[in-house]
């Protein structure tokens, strides 16, 4: 992106009309481009307070009210179940040979793990970004050359978008946004250092 902008600037200093031409459509679909981004976001904040509203219940739920195990058939291997078997509280239940073969872990559900991997992962990312972000401030402002700072944190790719994935049916674009995300964390990793 700066690059273009650099471009843009450098062939306005050549010509007034194709100038004027090229800012105006330029900064109108850079206008258009952000309302999109913006009422995107608006859509995905929607939907996160939504979401945390239903996970807010579920868990005022399971603090105040019994819960009933009624899965009568192993989420692994589709057979009746026969004791002893193990329940989750997200309603997957095992035998348990089935799970002990199946589960990585005691503690959590091997059929929820990956799903619940991936939160804890966006949420690890966020708490990455904040601390960047924050990093980046407190940098900036005792800095004698604001500048210098900016182009720092610009050169590491900093001020690129992330993208965080909350479909997990999607796959085209993962690994772009993947290495976005990596480049943030080897930033953070030499920015502690």
């Amino acid at each position: 992106m700066f690059l273009l902008n650099l471009l843009l600037i450098n062939l306005c200093d050549f010509d007034y009309l194709l100038r004027t031409s090229l800012l105006q459509d330029y900064i109108i679909r850079r206008l258009q481009m952000e309302d999109e981004l913006i009422a995107n976001d608006e859509r995905y904040i929607r939907q996160y307070r939504e979401e945390t509203e239903k996970m807010r219940n579920q868990i005022k739920e399971l603090k105040t009210s019994a819960k009933i195990f009624q899965g009568a058939k192993c989420s692994v291997c589709s057979r009746p179940l026969d004791l002893p078997a193990v329940h989750f509280l997200c309603q997957h239940s095992f035998h348990q040979n089935c799970f002990e073969g199946y589960a990585e872990s005691d503690n959590e559900c091997p059929i929820c793990a990956p799903e619940n991997r991936k939160v804890l992962d966006i949420i690890r990312q966020q708490e990455q970004a904040k601390d960047l972000h924050e990093q980046f401030h407190c940098q900036l402002e005792r800095a004698a050359d604001g500048f210098s700072v900016v182009a720092e944190y610009y050169g590491r790719g900093v001020f690129n978008k992330v993208t965080v994935v909350t479909d997990p049916n999607l796959s085209r674009g993962e690994s772009s946004r993947e290495a976005s995300v990596d480049q943030r964390e080897r930033l953070l990793n030499t920015s502690h250092s």
